[in-house]
C-alpha cells in the first residue's frame, strides 16, 4: 500500500510540473492559427483595394498597371506586400494576385 501512495504521488507531481508547458504548447498553436488566418484575411484586403486603385489608375492614365509599384505615388500611398514578403503580381488586366493564389477575381 505504501508503493501505491508513493506512485501516484509522483503520478500528480509529474502532471503537475508538465500541465504549463502542455497548455503552453497549446495556445502557441492556437495563437500560430490566428496569424495564418489574419494574414489570409490581409491578402484578400489588399487584393481587393489593389484592384480598385488599379481602377482608379485605369481611368486616370487609360491603361492598367504592369505592377504594383506603378500605382505608388498615384492611387496608393505605398506598396503593401503579402505575408510572405513578395509584392502582389498582375498581368496588366487590373487584377491582381498573391503568391499564395489569392486573386481579386475571386472577391
Amino acid at each position: 500500500m505504501n508503493k501505491s501512495i508513493v506512485f501516484g504521488a509522483l503520478i500528480i507531481g509529474v502532471s503537475v510540473i508538465v500541465s504549463p508547458f502542455i497548455f503552453d504548447n497549446i495556445k502557441q498553436s492556437n495563437r500560430e492559427k490566428n496569424i495564418e488566418k489574419m494574414s489570409i484575411q490581409k491578402e484578400i484586403a489588399d487584393v481587393i483595394a489593389f484592384e480598385k486603385a488599379a481602377n482608379l489608375y485605369k481611368d486616370s492614365t487609360g491603361s492598367c498597371p504592369k505592377n504594383a509599384s506603378e500605382l505608388v505615388g498615384v492611387t496608393i500611398k505605398n506598396e503593401p506586400k503579402d505575408s510572405l514578403g513578395r509584392p502582389y503580381e498582375t498581368n496588366g488586366d487590373c487584377v491582381f494576385n498573391s503568391f499564395k493564389g489569392i486573386s481579386s477575381a475571386d472577391y
